[in-house]
């Protein structure tokens, strides 16, 4: 009766350096400024190191990263019915931050292909919840700190009932903070080319829209080839 399937984060086809599918769009500004209000200056970025989701002062800038995540070739199909659904993020140092943890309320979305005004909060799916990352002393030896999301279903409910989502398309969720900051307000997020276990995920479970009349787990571990290349970080 129901379907569960877990997908993880996958780098571009022939890239080892950055993927696409994890990044940040990013705004700096010489006072205290709210991005919901204002916008996003910079187009979506990624690289290959750790980077930082939220507010950072640095000097006289008044930094916010609206951090997002990208799974490709979710086979949910459209109109199904989600029971539950997670999305897992492995963060490191930081603050204890609040993210309103959203979808990206499109189709098929590729942050590729996007440019600094599609940043805008209006493209939010309605559906949101408050994900909570505590502060650096849940980390462990190892500097992971894997942190698992409330309950996300109506995000995905809200984007698979989308008129022209198809099963096999991308789906997309961001994690911006929302107000204005002066103080540190961030964390640190591992993304896949740290090869770091765990892994970012997400997970989906649905019923009907032609799902088996038994509970099935499918996995979607998409891997990576390893090459020895110089490593760095945005911070």
């Amino acid at each position: 009766m129901a379907t569960t399937v877990t997908y993880n984060i996958v780098q571009n086809a022939g890239d080892v350096n950055v993927s696409t599918n994890e990044g940040y769009w990013s705004t700096s500004e010489t006072y205290s400024h709210n991005p919901a209000s204002t916008g996003y200056t910079s187009s979506p970025a990624s690289n290959s190191g750790r980077w930082r989701a939220g507010f950072d002062r640095t000097s006289s800038r008044y930094k916010y990263k609206k951090g997002f995540v990208r799974f490709v070739d979710v086979q949910v199909p459209q109109g199904a019915t989600i029971t539950a659904a997670t999305l897992k993020l492995n963060f490191c140092d930081g603050e204890d931050v609040n993210y309103i943890l959203s979808g990206f309320d499109a189709d098929n979305p590729d942050p590729s292909t996007m440019s600094a005004s599609d940043g805008d909060h209006s493209t939010h799916t309605t559906a949101n919840v408050t994900f909570n990352v505590p502060n650096n002393g849940s980390k462990d030896a190892l500097g992971d700190n894997l942190t698992t999301s409330p309950d996300i279903k109506d995000i995905v409910q809200e984007l698979v009932d989308r008129a022209g989502w198809a099963a096999g398309n991308a789906m997309m969720f961001v994690f911006p903070i929302s107000g204005t900051y002066s103080s540190d307000e961030y964390r640190l997020y591992w993304t896949w080319f740290e090869n770091r276990t765990p892994k970012t995920e997400l997970s989906i479970t649905y019923e009907g829209g032609g799902s088996s009349e038994t509970t099935e787990t499918k996995t979607f571990n998409l891997t990576i080839q390893q090459q020895e290349i110089g490593k760095f970080s945005l911070l």
